[in-house]
């Protein structure tokens, strides 16, 4: 009888141990996606075979996705680290209210490109393991205060114009061909390791002086007061 009951349960604790087993992998297969309009985007796209809005995604899908333009009022992307061949994403909202608060893009390394602008209400932006991001542009974020950028080191084109951003440090951008912080609240501008600069807009801030390596280190295509024939209050600085 004892034998019985120690065959029969062990019996269960192998179906048990099964239906679990078989749980996890579907959901490894399968990703949540909590907000029901970046979920129809997906759909709109073509990137969610499975036809259906029920809050989920293949995994495989996002992988094979490259590239991705979203446009619609979405509050949560969560899903979005699972796209991690994404070489290039675009998430404008023109014309539409958007309340995405914090957007974590550290699990997406491979993203090259980056335009998030018109995200008036976010104001967490998270790069910091996004080493092969080459452009980034974040127009008119008026929320977003503070951004780090220390360790995307291939940065070549920045484009913060009217951002809420009150400081900018590019001092390990050293490929930056290329920045726009014009209408933001910047006070300082350290660009003299950024020897690779060859178009600046920067005016109308708070910035008063920008340190360079050297007085000849700044071109004809550096704009630091907005119009021909105007004349700035800034002034270059050289610093080490």
């Amino acid at each position: 009888m004892k034998k019985l009951i120690l065959h029969l349960f062990l019996v269960l604790f192998f179906f048990i141990s099964c239906t679990k087993n078989e749980t996890s992998v579907v959901d490894d297969e399968k990703v949540k996606i909590l907000d029901k309009k970046f979920e129809q985007e997906l759909l709109d796209l073509k990137i969610d075979s499975d036809k259906t809005l029920n809050g989920l995604a293949s995994k495989s899908d996002l992988e094979k996705v490259k590239a991705i333009r979203i446009y619609g009022d979405i509050e949560d992307i969560t899903g979005i680290e699972y796209f991690v061949n994404l070489d290039s994403l675009t998430f404008e909202i023109i014309g539409k209210q958007n309340n995405l608060k914090s957007l974590n893009l550290s699990k997406n390394i491979n993203l090259s490109y980056l335009n998030i602008s018109y995200n008036f209400n976010l104001t967490s932006l998270n790069l910091l393991n996004n080493i092969n991001l080459k452009e980034l542009s974040i127009w008119s974020m008026s929320s977003l205060a503070n951004l780090n950028i220390l360790n995307c080191k291939n940065l070549k084109i920045i484009n913060c114009s009217g951002s809420g951003l009150t400081e900018l440090n590019v001092r390990n951008c050293l490929l930056l061909t290329d920045l726009n912080c014009v209408g933001t609240s910047i006070s300082q501008l350290d660009l003299s390791k950024n020897l690779n600069l060859n178009r600046l807009l920067c005016y109308s801030n708070r910035v008063k002086e920008i340190c360079v390596a050297n007085l000849s280190q700044p071109t004809s295509n550096w704009n630091i007061c907005g119009g021909i024939g105007c004349k700035s209050e800034i002034i270059y600085k050289v610093c080490q």
